[in-house]
């Protein structure tokens, strides 16, 4: 379940890491596994948190609910002449609904 959100810019960066601490204040990132080739690094984390903030995404926003969330994520980032020149996220969005009780458990996620 694709969120189509897009920043840009180390400034669109900062946004998009802001909008998770401040929805998860307690929020942790664990690294699992991290390779790299050429331009291109791809890094296996988990994360884990308690929404004790507003989340503000493609659903807009959403009140804090309390409830922590535990999901496992990837990242692959280019970087080009020493600069992060792409970074995207894929993570499982239905699980994170789930957990955060805004959608039923085994709910198939919308096409």
């Amino acid at each position: 379940m694709a969120t189509n959100e897009r920043y840009t810019g180390a400034d669109g960066l900062r946004q998009e890491y802001d909008k998770w601490a401040n929805a998860f204040p307690d929020g942790r990132v664990q690294i699992r596994n991290s390779f790299s080739a050429g331009e291109w690094a791809v890094t296996e984390s988990t994360f884990r948190g308690t929404n004790n903030g507003t989340f503000v995404g493609a659903a807009g926003e959403i009140p804090a609910t309390g409830r922590e969330l535990d999901f496992e994520f990837c990242t692959v980032t280019r970087v080009r002449d020493g600069r992060i020149a792409l970074v995207r996220h894929y993570h499982d969005n239905a699980t994170i609904m789930q957990q955060l009780g805004l959608m039923p458990e085994g709910a198939a996620a919308p096409a």
